[in-house]
């Protein structure tokens, strides 16, 4: 049984005419829209195809929705049934086809993930400067307006990651919200299932690379207790406030430099912090206990005035503007690893150290003193515990399996 394309229906207002799949039933005729419209000038009817320039694209929609329509049609059945068959298998064909556009996709699933509480808001925003990218390389460097999921697959991402090679940053980063496309992609039934698996080990080694050498910034708990000793002969003032900011990071379990920003009074109740709802999932509130190192430095700051607590923000600070408050803290941060690293240097410990060493120093600390993996993922905001191995760079001799079962025996 095999159907055809044939113009459909009055046209509209701007003469163009909606393309139908037709097919005759026992002699009467059976057809669904493909949603697609054409003025009759751009169709050709024996080949069966779109003339437009640029709408390769369109016909391969109309080709596969064609193709997956005949072959999945019964031979011999009643008119009820093909109906059904029809129908069933049409529209769920006709969904894979309107969703095939990758970049629409991906910014479609980002805004998924963030209404759902998968992401926060900052990383939403982040996303889709991330794809955004992706959309940039293929209008200026593909002379591309359109990509088909069924392109996007490893050969294709590493074209887009050796046309990335002077901004690292942006491959390390740029691939996760593509990624995340693929996988609800594959879900959906959208892409092929064998697809994703080596799309997965690529960016998956990508992180590990990172990891790797981002790995090299942790320091010891040792070297923290010397700056942390430095700080505490210092007098007031600006060195000593940036000191602050940096240790009370690591000794408050590995707390980002956004959530220090936004932290008020009234997050801190006697030894114990309630975690800002900064860059993780809104659905995320932890209660950190705080140490008697965290409490000194918190001591020290009682009496200030100020809503949030470091004074790094100014009191009319809308915590919601995302790119502001990603430039303050990249400003904010800059000034402080330049204070620490010199401070640092004078007391023998070398090489540049930031806000994310702190992070990190404090996260090698919990799991080294035996904290579970699931544990620390959690306080540091992954979303999962595959993050936080790629993020502190563990032996890739280990499987995620493997370490949780190191700490969770």
């Amino acid at each position: 049984m095999k159907g055809t394309f044939v113009l459909c229906n009055k046209p509209d207002a701007d003469g163009r005419r909606m393309i139908y799949y037709r097919y005759y039933v026992y002699g009467s005729p059976l057809k669904r829209s493909t949603n697609i419209k054409v003025l009759p000038s751009e169709w050709d009817a024996a080949q069966q195809r779109i003339t437009t320039p640029g709408a390769e694209h369109l016909n391969r929609r109309l080709r596969r929705l064609g193709t997956v329509a005949d072959g999945a049609l019964p031979q011999k059945a009643s008119p009820v049934q093909v109906r059904e068959m029809f129908e069933h298998v049409f529209n769920r064909e006709l969904y894979r086809a309107q969703n095939e556009d990758f970049v629409r996709y991906a910014y479609e699933v980002n805004l998924r993930r963030y209404d759902s509480g998968e992401i926060g808001k900052e990383t939403y925003n982040e996303n889709i400067g991330r794809i955004g990218v992706l959309e940039r390389y293929l209008g200026q460097c593909k002379g591309l307006h359109f990509l088909s999921l069924e392109d996007v697959d490893e050969n294709f991402l590493e074209e887009f990651i050796a046309s990335l090679k002077k901004e690292p940053e942006v491959i390390y980063k740029g691939l996760t919200p593509l990624v995340a496309a693929l996988e609800a992609a594959d879900g959906e039934g959208l892409i092929e299932h064998s697809v994703l698996a080596p799309v997965k080990a690529l960016h998956i080694g990508l992180l590990n690379r990172r990891a790797k050498k981002a790995a090299r910034e942790g320091i010891s708990d040792g070297e923290m207790e010397r700056i942390f000793d430095y700080a505490g002969r210092l007098c007031e003032g600006g060195t000593r406030d940036a000191l602050d900011v940096f240790l009370f990071s690591y000794y408050a379990c590995g707390l980002r430099l956004g959530d220090i920003m936004l932290l008020r009074w009234e997050d801190v109740d006697g030894a114990t912090l309630q975690k800002p709802r900064y860059k993780t999932s809104r659905a995320q509130r932890l209660s950190l206990p705080l140490c008697a190192a965290a409490l000194e430095i918190l001591d020290r700051w009682r009496g200030r005035r100020g809503k949030f607590i470091f004074g790094l923000v100014s009191e009319d600070a809308n915590p919601d503007d995302a790119l502001g408050m990603k430039r303050l803290r990249g400003h904010k941060g800059a000034a402080i690893s330049r204070i620490v690293t010199i401070c640092a240097g004078e007391i023998g410990i070398k090489g540049r150290l930031t806000m994310e060493t702190a992070r990190k120093s404090f996260a090698l600390r919990a799991l080294q003193s035996g904290l579970p993996l699931p544990a620390l993922s959690r306080i540091l905001g992954h979303g999962s515990t595959g993050s936080t191995v790629a993020y502190l760079g563990l032996d890739d001799r280990f499987t995620e399996s493997e370490v949780l079962k190191i700490y969770n025996h």
